[in-house]
């Protein structure tokens, strides 16, 4: 009886462990934005090279766990990809009937609970007309140089921009000039 019973849980533990082996590795499918004006974001990401891949709404269900701070009738849901196939994926998300409140107030600083998204993009953002005509606001209107070793030992460098996004989320752009690959490559 007690080997049957360490058969059996050798087993159990075995076909566990295939399982998991089985299992994706765990992957960021996308970041989500709840955003006032859904076109007037896709304005925006479009300077930075992202396309849209779906866009879908309509009725909300009433008893839907999303833990909306409004009892919203509605939602258009638009998802942004990137040209890289490596690349991310951008959500925007509106409501409506009635909108949701407002409750983090637009600003011109960043501090705690805040993100930053990293996007690396082929832009120019130092004409503030650019940026002004998406919605978006310049931190500052001159780009900063970098230079960065990656992990892989290859270089790249560039001009970084932050600018805020049209609902007021930090967005850091980072324009590569040279991109070079690993020393003795």
């Amino acid at each position: 009886m007690k080997r049957s019973r360490w058969a059996w849980i050798l087993f159990v533990l075995a076909a566990a462990a295939t399982q998991a082996a089985e299992l994706p590795a765990p992957t960021l499918l996308r970041t989500t934005l709840i955003v006032a004006d859904v076109d007037r974001s896709i304005a925006f990401y479009r300077l930075l090279g992202f396309e849209v891949e779906s866009d879908r709404g309509g009725p909300r269900k009433p008893d839907s766990p999303f833990p909306l701070a409004a009892k919203s009738g509605k939602f258009r849901l638009v998802i942004l990809a990137s040209a890289d196939p490596a690349g991310g994926r951008i959500g925007l998300l509106a409501f409506g009937e009635p909108s949701p409140p407002v409750l983090v107030p637009p600003r011109d600083q960043v501090g705690i609970g805040d993100m930053v998204f990293g996007i690396r993009a082929p832009v120019d953002f130092t004409d503030s007309n650019v940026a002004a005509a998406s919605g978006a606001t310049l931190v500052v209107p001159v780009p900063v140089s970098y230079v960065m070793k990656r992990p892989d030992g290859s270089v790249g460098q560039g001009r970084l921009f932050h600018v805020f996004d049209p609902d007021g989320r930090l967005v850091e752009v980072m324009a590569p000039t040279v991109d070079a690959p690993p020393a003795g490559k």
